[in-house]
């Protein structure tokens, strides 16, 4: 990938930026708009691309001086006034919350341009989702030593009362120099909700929030009404994608997926083939609940669920089936 423009070419107009995402080029657009920030690059030296998601990018990049190293997240859509809210708010979210493996955010500001950015922690490791496509389903013992630790950063997370809302296997880094799966980190929280504060209607109109493969039923119906137990379905569909590799309610179509899983509580039809152990399928099949009333009434419930059902956490042998060695 190109790192760097030309500094006589660069243009920091809004023309010049919609000329680029008009080719389809956002992440070059938003690389080449922060270089020209005189303020900006005089402050951060920007690396590769990390990721893309549905509002944002996400570059690594060096403070300059200190040399520390972060990742700086630019908001795609500036011109949204709605994906502008949602994107302070996650800055405002995040710089108040305290937890060992939350993702930390040190700033926020905008670019000359009126983009605006978000520095974050650089979280080392592998996703999820990209374990699971690397090497496939995990072994039962990982997957619920991940539940575990899942289990751990929420309840710090719901404790502030704060609703992820976006709880997948992209959005959890795994750090495998950390002592097995306790390196786990929650990032994301671009539609986080806190349910202490009035949600504003003019931010949340009906509209779809989170990922649907991921999201609870009551999320589908009206993102701005959920509580803890949204999040636990999530985790629950997460512990269900590491063990089979698949979605819970999984579709040919979004549409389809959507009505299968407002219908009704998911099946275990996948589990049972994959052949995940009787306990690990009971746990996952509550979380997966289509009320809320008949899933684990809080993360602390889960965790103890969890930990009662397979007693000895994933040994030596099983960490490294689960990195692919």
């Amino acid at each position: 990938m190109e790192l760097e423009e030309p500094r006589d070419t660069v243009r920091t107009s809004e023309r010049e930026l919609s000329r680029f995402a008009d080719s389809r080029d956002e992440a070059r657009a938003l690389r080449v708009a922060a270089m020209a920030d005189e303020q900006f690059s005089r402050r951060f030296a920007l690396g590769p691309l990390l990721g893309r998601g549905g509002m944002s990018v996400v570059f690594s990049a060096t403070r300059r001086g200190p040399g520390q190293e972060v990742a700086v997240k630019l908001l795609r859509a500036a011109h949204d006034p709605v994906m502008v809210r949602l994107f302070e708010r996650e800055a405002e979210l995040l710089m108040g919350i305290v937890a060992a493996r939350v993702i930390r955010a040190f700033e926020y500001d905008l670019l000359e341009c009126g983009t605006p950015y978000l520095v974050l922690e650089l979280v080392r490791g592998e996703n999820l989702q990209a374990l699971v496509r690397r090497v496939g389903p995990q072994p039962p013992e990982v997957v619920r030593t991940i539940g575990v630790a899942l289990c751990r950063v929420l309840q710090e997370v719901h404790a502030l009362g704060i609703v992820h809302r976006d709880v997948k296997p992209a959005n959890v880094m795994m750090d495998w120099s950390a002592d097995g799966a306790s390196g786990v980190t929650l990032v994301d929280f671009g539609v986080a909700l806190a349910r202490s504060r009035r949600v504003e209607a003019r931010i949340e109109p009906a509209m779809l929030v989170g990922s649907p493969a991921f999201s609870a039923p009551e999320q589908l119906e009206d993102a701005r009404h959920v509580d803890e137990r949204t999040d636990i379905w999530s985790l629950g569909a997460t512990l269900h994608y590491l063990m089979t590799a698949k979605y819970p309610h999984e579709s040919s179509s979004v549409a389809t997926m959507i009505a299968a899983r407002l219908d009704g509580s998911a099946d275990r039809t996948a589990l049972d083939e994959a052949s995940v152990p009787a306990p690990l399928t009971a746990a996952i099949m509550r979380c997966l609940a289509r009320a809320p009333a008949d899933r684990p009434s809080d993360v602390r419930s889960l965790r103890a669920l969890l930990e009662a059902r397979l007693p000895e956490p994933a040994d030596a042998a099983a960490t490294e089936i689960a990195r692919g060695r």
